[in-house]
């Protein structure tokens, strides 16, 4: 693949990201991802090159497990991590961000990197609007045009931008030794159909030394003196992101196209000038991305509406 795709999306994610960010000259960074799902790694290095480029300083970086309120009076903005938790899908995360929203000092201007929305019942839609009609000064990026076009039918303004990994520009990966790898998830956005597929793969395991520790600071909070002692600087916590992304592409550089229904491993996998055959994840999330951004950007992706669609291209 040549540089047109990389370029391309660098450059709409600058220039969505410059809008969500206008006149933000520090940051605290909220809800940072400590577990071995590597594509919140993916989001988060992205993230934090995008505000290296602009300069914007980066004062405090924690994760759920390490969370003080104290720092989130740090910088001009709280940053929230971006994503696809959005919604309650993931109780422990719908139930941090309420919890940064009620600590947030009302005068302190709160953002959301972006996220797709997909709330799992009319309870947490509400609890939500409610959160962000609680704030004055909030903003958030919508990841694709129907999380747009549903924050907006409940009155709160967005910023379309696409994922944060982009800002990872051409991603240096070894080179393929087999034809196709299937990546599929194993959680809870599970499409309809099981993969048949021979070999298949997750990337939500990691080296147990490193397992364990990652369950330490999970708790950190809860600790005495935990937040403070367990939690690492911005570097620090990029460079286990970095270790987390590298992990993923080693994994998915095997194959010459990668088959995945992970919106992080089509993306990533793009970005190595692999090509892509997308299945969609349980919501509609890995489609969206595509008919919201990728069309006519030079991406070479094909989809599938399922497993064994993407299946009987290899036959």
């Amino acid at each position: 693949m040549s540089n047109h795709y990389v370029n391309h999306m660098n450059s709409v994610a600058a220039a969505a990201f410059d809008r969500l960010l206008e006149g933000v000259k520090s940051v605290s960074y909220v809800d940072f991802p400590d577990h071995a799902n590597v594509g919140d790694s993916a989001i988060a290095v992205g993230l934090l090159e995008y505000l290296r480029v602009r300069g914007i300083a980066v004062e405090s970086v924690q994760t759920i497990g390490t969370h003080d309120p104290a720092r989130l009076k740090f910088g001009d903005a709280v940053l929230a991590h971006g994503g696809g938790n959005l919604g309650g899908l993931y109780p422990d995360v719908s139930a941090h961000r309420h919890e940064v929203f009620m600590q947030t000092p009302k005068d302190k201007l709160l953002i959301q990197a972006p996220q797709t929305a997909h709330f799992s019942s009319a309870a947490d839609l509400e609890s939500f609007v409610r959160n962000v009609r609680s704030k004055t000064d909030y903003r958030i990026g919508a990841r694709d045009r129907a999380t747009s076009q549903q924050l907006h039918d409940h009155g709160i303004a967005s910023v379309l931008a696409p994922d944060s990994v982009h800002f990872l520009r051409q991603i240096e990966a070894p080179p393929a030794t087999q034809s196709f790898v299937v990546l599929a998830r194993t959680d809870g956005e599970v499409g309809s159909d099981s993969s048949p597929f021979d070999e298949t793969m997750d990337w939500l395991t990691e080296p147990c030394g490193d397992d364990l520790r990652r369950k330490v600071r999970n708790r950190a909070r809860y600790l005495p003196r935990g937040s403070v002692l367990l939690n690492k600087s911005a570097d620090g916590w990029r460079r286990l992101a970095e270790r987390r992304v590298r992990r993923g592409v080693d994994l998915i550089a095997v194959g010459e196209t990668i088959i995945t229904d992970r919106l992080h491993a089509m993306l990533l996998g793009l970005q190595m000038g692999r090509s892509v055959v997308a299945v969609d994840n349980s919501y509609g999330k890995v489609h969206g991305y595509i008919d919201s951004w990728l069309d006519g950007s030079g991406a070479a992706i094909a989809k599938a509406r399922s497993f064994a669609e993407a299946r009987a291209m290899f036959m």
